[in-house]
């Protein structure tokens, strides 16, 4: 603009000659310069040619006219500012009231910090905004004493302006400040947030070595991203239409206070190289104490706009004007500002990345094998897909360990994971074995449902709201397979992909295992916790030989004590590490000791990729595609129909109960052997219900002691264990072939009371005669079986006859002796129970406590009772009842049930549903059809 307007000439300014100038800041200060010279010029011609009154009257003409005219360029200079800087970025903060946000995409790429005006015509003459490159361009060093009183000014104002004018959420302040002047106080209520936004303060040399290491590590991730592309990253988040990575402003008081040699030299290459990656400083240099080591210093000013502050206050490059800086914006500004973009980075989230677009269309589904390796494309690197490949024997990655705080997207990480190995690899390719600890939401969708199409095909197991014993079944279950596979790959070298090579008729599908919150196996320091991190640890350095890969999820990877002993070994087999947002000590847990990386993590949906066992060199930063629901049930159900008579997974839900009606046929014998009791559904991965037999043999009856809790009823599960044994016996009965004596002894007002009515009910449907006695019939019924063993011992037994005992802890005290006979109730129990079974009378019984139960049991009667059901009892009761190498303490709605004829070890069920009135004509529906 130096050139364009001539005194007297009429020449006029345009805006785009402005514009064009302030681009090129250094050009508007020599215009403004240009401009108040001349007038300078005029006005001294003129009081040379007058001496008197009437000189002085056209001196002030000469001023007035200059005046207006430099204005006149002044506004078009501030035009032209407001088009590079706009709004808050350049408004004076007497002018703000209220600010437009800025879009997530926005960045303070120049922003004010004053204005100039020139030396010549003082205060009067007009003042431009004075604007400096920031975010995406350059630096400014501030250079002056310390202690200068507008050095807090001018941060202060800079930090604003950067913050106001860049997307919420998307800048972040580091300060170090040796001497804890407190600049940046004002903005520590963005650390509500997230207190990567706000870092605190550094104060120690050592605090800032490790800053400047960081932003190095930075300045390397952004400019591989770029992929040798001369670009700034603004550039390069616009063009993605996508905010990859943060920028970050770096505050430096007092220099060189804390620097040496190694930190000076680093802070000039970030200088240099940090702006084009998102990186800017701010620096107060100290020049009173910069005289022993002047050259240092002086290498940072040409990396830098800098302003110098003095009388008069000066920027370089702004030659003959004077700038006013250091009017810091009250706290009557800052504190609302704060307030809004802290709501705003609240709802900052990351990029909506769609699972579509970076997977195969329908036509190319199941195009790919599993021979050599299997991959997942789960999200995006800067413009780059991330793909996780595990199987491949050149990179060796067999095993993956991923890491999020709540909320911040695992299960859409597992989600993406899942669905990315599905659309690529057919079934016969790939066996999926997915375990949740916690709710089962995220695997719900994948089971077969009643009321939808299809489920994954891939699933052969589907653990919703697994519990412990569950997850060590299904490790056992892999343990198996893995020695079942080892026997067939043995001769080919322990070598998945060298046997199938060698026989590619065969089938053996890679199996991939997803155990999400899988600490929650190890949370107990018990038998249970020792057997799974054995066959953990065997399948995470064994099992990639034959084709097994372990994918392990967790929030919490610290403090879990069941695993220190192993924690090590087992994580050393994992070198893949996706880790999503987390604490500092989360983040060096899953990551390295030595890497807190994803603590700085923005927002939900980001992820630190991570394949060499999380070293820090090795980190990239990605976002994770979004899991839309309807998206991946689409996908599901054309996966599913491209199979071929696909097998339904193995189902575990953890947090309901099997249907009692359901099970039946499912769990009754095949031939005509001795009638099962069912029980529950088994802890394992068998999905068959879990029945006891009742044969005519010694011993053959059951206890269930306890209560537990029904959740589909809302009654005891003791009582409900009950009730489905016998509906189970009396389904397996012809009519009229056995007789069932049910003894209620519940209180009137039992909420267990249903249970009795409705298995009497069912009973007689079932076409048995159900003869139900209450507590003055205990002892009558008791001495009638008693009696009629005699009979039985004699003669031809009479049809199988179960007595069906609810409430027994509530019996009256059956060891008072009759006064005619001098004999005990409980005698007549004994003998049921000693010699019942043989002779086809078997006990059925629930006792609520474990003590009612030993007392009536006593010596007398000690081992005749086969099988126990417990159902939340103590730790110290069950090794009472099963021996003192049994130690279980279960949740409300499991069972811990021991035969000891049919198995040494005990077995955890889940209860039925319970029957209700509305089952039962579904119930004889079903044994009509039979």
């Amino acid at each position: 603009m130096s050139g364009d307007y001539e005194s007297g000439t009429g020449r006029e300014l345009t805006v785009e000659d402005a514009a064009a100038s302030v681009v090129r800041l250094a050009n508007v200060a020599a215009t403004l310069n240009a401009a108040y010279q001349e007038t300078a010029r005029h006005a001294a011609e003129t009081a040379r040619q007058h001496a008197d009154r009437q000189h002085l009257k056209l001196r002030r003409q000469v001023l007035d006219m200059s005046a207006s005219r430099s204005a006149a360029v002044v506004a078009l200079v501030q035009t032209a500012a407001e088009s590079l800087a706009p709004g808050v970025l350049t408004t004076p903060w007497d002018n703000v009231s209220t600010w437009e946000p800025a879009g997530i995409l926005d960045a303070a790429s120049y922003v004010r910090v004053g204005t100039v005006r020139p030396f010549a015509g003082g205060s009067d003459m007009p003042a431009a905004p004075l604007l400096l490159p920031l975010l995406d361009h350059g630096n400014i060093l501030v250079s002056a004493p310390g202690g200068t009183a507008t050095i807090g000014g001018i941060f202060q104002e800079i930090i604003l302006r950067a913050l106001l004018g860049t997307g919420a959420g998307q800048l972040t302040l580091s300060t170090f400040d040796p001497l804890l002047r407190g600049t940046t106080a004002p903005f520590t209520a963005l650390r509500q947030v997230s207190d990567e936004l706000v870092p605190p303060t550094l104060a120690s040399p050592e605090e800032l070595r490790g800053l400047l290491d960081e932003l190095s590590r930075d300045i390397r991730r952004i400019s591989e991203l770029y992929e040798g592309v001369p670009t700034t990253l603004g550039e390069f988040r616009r063009e993605a239409r996508q905010p990859i990575e943060r920028y970050r402003l770096i505050l430096l008081l007092d220099y060189p206070t804390g620097f040496d040699d190694r930190t000076h030299g680093l802070l000039r290459t970030l200088m240099r190289t940090g702006p084009v990656c998102g990186i800017s400083f701010v620096v107060h240099h100290d020049i009173n104490m910069a005289r022993s080591n002047e050259a240092l210093a002086d290498e940072l000013y040409p990396l830098a706009s800098v302003i110098r502050l003095g009388e008069p206050s000066t920027v370089d490059g702004f030659d003959g004007l004077a700038a006013e800086t250091g009017n810091a914006p009250g706290l009557s500004i800052i504190e609302p500002a704060i307030d809004a973009l802290r709501e705003r980075a609240k709802d900052a989230a990351a990029p909506k990345i769609s699972f579509s677009e970076l997977h195969p269309k329908p036509s190319e589904y199941w195009q790919e094998s599993s021979v050599e390796r299997v991959a997942a494309i789960i999200g995006r690197c800067g413009h780059q897909p991330v793909e996780i490949t595990i199987g491949d024997e050149r990179e060796q990655r067999h095993n993956i360990l991923v890491s999020g705080a709540v909320g911040q997207g695992k299960s859409n990480l597992l989600l993406v994971l899942i669905h990315s190995w599905a659309a690529r690899y057919p079934p016969r390719e790939l066996d999926l074995y997915l375990l949740d600890f916690k709710d089962g939401v995220t695997l719900y969708p994948l089971a077969p449902h009643p009321d939808q199409e299809g489920w994954l095909p891939h699933a052969r197991v589907l653990g919703l709201e697994s519990d412990r014993s569950y997850g060590a079944a299904v490790l056992q279950h892999l343990v198996d397979e893995f020695e079942r596979r080892a026997e067939i790959i043995r001769p080919y070298g322990d070598n998945l992909t060298r046997y199938r090579k060698a026989r590619p008729a065969a089938h053996m599908p890679r199996i991939i295992v997803i155990v999400d919150e899988f600490q929650v196996l190890f949370e107990e320091d018990d038998d249970l916790a020792s057997g799974a991190l054995l066959n953990l640890e065997r399948l995470a350095r064994k099992g990639r030989a034959y084709g097994i890969h372990l994918v392990l999820a967790s929030q919490t990877l610290s403090g879990i004590t069941a695993m220190l002993s192993k924690q090590d070994g087992i994580f050393a087999q994992f070198p893949i590490r996706l880790a999503l947002k987390n604490s500092a000590g989360e983040s060096r847990a899953v990551l390295d000791q030595h890497n807190s990386e994803a603590a700085r993590l923005r927002y939900r949906g980001e992820l630190i990729v991570n394949t060499d066992f999380g070293q820090v060199e090795a980190n990239r930063r990605a976002v994770v595609a979004l899991a839309d629901p309807l998206e991946l049930a689409a996908l599901r159900v054309s996966l599913w129909r491209l199979s071929v008579s696909p097998v339904p997974p193995a189902v575990f839900n953890g947090g309901s109960a099997a249907d009692l009606v359901d099970a039946l046929h499912a769990g009754l014998p095949a031939d005509d052997r001795e009638p099962r009791a069912l029980l529950g559904m088994p802890v394992a991965v068998a999905s068959k219900p879990f029945g006891v037999p009742l044969s005519a043999e010694s011993g053959r009856h059951m206890s269930v002691i306890g209560t537990g809790d029904n959740a589909a009823t809302r009654q005891s599960a003791g009582a409900i264990v009950l009730q489905a044994a016998a509906v189970s016996l009396g389904y397996q009965h012809q009519p009229g072939m056995a007789r069932f004596i049910i003894l209620n002894l519940l209180a009137a007002g039992s909420g267990d009371q249903p249970a009795v009515s409705v298995l009497a009910e069912a009973m007689a449907a079932l076409g048995h005669d159900a003869d139900v006695r209450g507590a003055a019939q205990l002892i009558e019924t008791l001495t009638q079986l008693s009696a009629e063993l005699t009979e039985r011992r004699s003669g031809a037994p009479p049809i199988p006859t179960y007595l069906v005992a609810f409430g027994m802890d509530r019996a009256p005290n059956l060891r008072i002796p009759d006064a005619a006979t001098f004999t005990q109730p409980i005698d007549a129990l004994h003998t049921i129970w000693r010699e019942g079974s043989s002779l086809g009378v078997h006990v059925l019984g629930w006792w609520r406590t474990p003590r009612a139960y030993t007392d009536q049991l006593g010596f007398e009667a000690s081992g005749t009772v086969e099988i126990i059901a417990l159902l939340r009892i103590s730790g110290q009761d069950v090794a009472d009842l099963l021996g003192p190498f049994v130690s279980w303490t279960g949740p409300g709605n499991r069972a811990l049930v021991r035969d000891v004829a049919e198995a040494s070890e005990p077995m955890v069920v889940v209860p039925f549903a319970g029957l209700q009135r509305d089952d039962i004509t579904r119930l004889t529906r079903q044994r009509t059809s039979l």
